[in-house]
Order: C-alpha cells, then structure tokens, then sequence
C-alpha cells in the first residue's frame, strides 16, 4: 500500500506539472502570438494608467481625444490637408497614412507654391493696382476689369497705346506659418542638398561677373552658391521632380538672404506618362530634373547679378567656399558626425555643421498659436 502511494503521489505531481507548463498564463498563446500572461500585464497597466486619469467628465473633450493615437494621427492627417489647401494646393489631397510618401498628385506650380510657404512662412497672390488705373478704365469698386489673378501671374502691366494704365499687378502677402519655421526648413533643404539626394548640385552654381577683375577674383576663390532643395521619383520612373530654393541679396545689402531667394521647380517626363526606363537606365529624380534645375539656378544667380554685387570677405577669410547664409540670432551651429548624424565634438573629415534653432518651441496640435501670429492670420468670414 506505501508503495503504490509513493507510486501515485509521484504520477499526480508529474500530472499537475504538465498541466502547469500546458495551461499557465505565461504557456497560453492567444491567437498563436501573445501570452495571456502578456495581456493580463497590460489589462494591469491600462487600469493602472486610467486610474491616474481621474474621473473624465466628457469623453470627447480635447484633453480626452489627445490621448488617443488614431485621433491624433487623425488631426495630423487633416492639418496637413488644410496647411496645403491654405499654401495654394488646389488639387485633392487625400487624408491617408501614405500621405508623406506621396500618395497624392499635385502639379509643379502647386509643389512651387509649398515651396514659396516654406521660404517665406506665406503666400502670395497679385491683383490690380487700383491706385494706378486711369480714372475712367477702373470699376465703380476701383478695381482692374482683368480682375484678380494668382501668384504665378507674368504679366506687370498693360498699357493702351496713348499711355494709359490699363493693369498694374501688386502683390499681396497672406501668412500662413511662423516664420521662424521657414529657416528650419532652410536648415533641413540645405542637408539634403549636401548629403542627401540632392548632392549633385552642391558646388554647381557659380556667381560670375562681366568684369573681368572680378571675373578672375571668384574664379580665384572658387565661390560657389549655396543651395537648398529635395528630389521627387514617382512610381515605376515615371516622371522626376526637384523643387528648390535658390538664394538671394536684399536690395541694399552684400549678403546671401533665403528670404530673398526665389523659388525654382523643374520637371522631366513623358505627355504620356509612360516610364522613364530603358535597359538599366532609370531617370529618377537627381539624374533627370535635377541638371535642368541646376542650369536654371545658374541663370537665376546671374539674373540677380550676385558675382557682382556679393560681399567676398567671409569666402576670402574662411575655410569654405560657399558663399554664407544669414541665420537668425535663434540659431546656432551644432556639430554632428555625417556617419551617424549624432552631436559629436571630435575634430576630422566625417564632422559637419548643422544649423538648428535654439529657442524651445512646439509642433503640437493640440497648443495654441502665439499671440503675435494669431493676430496677423486674417480673419474667418462667416
């Protein structure tokens, strides 16, 4: 009898141990991929998280909400729509995930307008100088029977053959972001442009000058124009893009100004749309619209007569180049490894500076805008 109960003690304690490693929590696979264990932690967590909430009086609160990914990402989705709409974009802007890659269509006069947003945190439109218009060719309203137009309009004025002012355009501007945001985007641009896909212009753009003196003078320095900009490749090479931002001098200053660059966009690819791809050949972006937009960017520094009128001091005096950039005082240079992209303070070939803005800020939706710029945004019509 002793022995047939040290026989079934030892036959019950290796049942009750199958029966542990087969039904315990941590053994358990809910739909084949997680433990019950593992949800029975996080059931914990959540309450645990809940309970520092408080009671929530409205559930759909703003408060509420922002605690709630897909509505966030909801928000973002719907911001980003309305940010191009506000910047010009006519076309359908789809409120979907893929929207950073690309997954809405827009021409490249809409892709230059974001560009515009982007280099000086507004928009533009050109309407009728009523102020100019002969008395009796304006409108009972003072305004120009051609009526408004967009900011793409070439047209400066019209005349009639006696003299009289027909059209005169005035520009109008509208903001639409901080300002400081577009030197941040400047920073960004010009990374690309230097390390990204956009390299191949760096160095590219020259000033020159009819002088000959100083025609030799920066063919002595090698003074090159910086550059800022981002390649676009749809689907299958179908087509290429780069849009850009090419830097300028105030008119009473000696300095290159982002402010005052214009914005520059180029476009490669069949009426057809079919693919740019032949044997091994593909056209992406950097090696089909890029060149133009580089032969572009030159006729665009020479139009502006930069070589002529650019102070040489920081080129001649420095250890680079490029012509400098006018930063905010809100920006200082960080250093950073170009391997990794981490602040590194050791010296040699793989360090590169970075221009980053120093002021603490926020991109959150969720916080209001400053005073300042609330006040400039025009007002809702009803």
């Amino acid at each position: 009898m002793r022995m047939r109960s040290r026989k079934s003690g030892a036959e019950e304690q290796a049942r009750t141990e199958r029966i542990d490693r087969y039904f315990a929590p941590s053994g358990v696979l809910m739909d084949g991929l997680l433990t019950a264990q593992l949800l029975g932690d996080l059931r914990v967590a959540i309450d645990q998280a809940m309970a520092t909430l408080g009671i929530v009086d409205d559930l759909y609160e703003s408060s509420a909400l922002a605690l709630c990914r897909d509505f966030r990402i909801l928000v973002g989705l719907r911001y980003m729509r309305l940010l191009a709409n506000r910047s010009g974009v006519e076309s359908e802007v789809r409120e979907v995930l893929s929207m950073p890659l690309g997954s809405s269509e827009l021409t490249l006069l809409e892709a230059a307008r974001l560009y515009q947003v982007m280099q000086s945190g507004a928009t533009w439109t050109v309407a009728s100088d009523a102020t100019a218009l002969a008395p009796e060719l304006a409108s009972a309203d003072k305004t120009s029977p051609l009526g408004p137009t967009d900011a793409a309009s070439m047209i400066a004025e019209l005349r009639l053959p006696d003299g009289r002012v027909l059209y005169r355009a005035k520009r109008h501007r509208q903001p639409v972001q901080e300002p400081g945001l577009s030197m941040e985007m400047a920073s960004m641009l010009r990374s690309v442009v230097r390390f990204g896909t956009g390299r191949r212009a760096e160095g590219k753009v020259v000033p020159r000058s009819d002088d000959p003196e100083r025609s030799a003078e920066l063919a002595a320095l090698r003074v090159q124009v910086p550059l800022f900009g981002k390649t676009g490749t749809t689907n299958a090479y179908r087509n290429s893009a780069f849009v850009g931002v090419v830097p300028g001098l105030p008119e009473a200053g000696d300095r290159l100004s982002w402010n005052a660059g214009q914005v520059v966009a180029t476009y490669v690819g069949y009426d057809d749309n079919r693919e740019m791809k032949r044997g091994a050949i593909r056209v992406a972006g950097a090696s089909g619209s890029l060149p133009v937009w580089i032969t572009t960017a030159q006729a665009v520094v020479e139009a502006g007569a930069i070589g002529d009128r650019v102070d040489l001091a920081d080129v001649a005096f420095g250890d680079s180049s490029v012509l400098p950039i006018d930063w905010p005082d809100s920006f200082a240079g960080i250093s950073v490894d170009s391997t990794t992209g981490l602040p590194t303070e050791e010296v040699g070939a793989g360090r590169v500076t970075l221009m980053q803005r120093e002021e603490p800020r926020s991109f959150s939706l969720f916080e209001p805008l400053p005073e300042e710029y609330r006040e400039s945004l025009p007002k809702a019509t009803p």
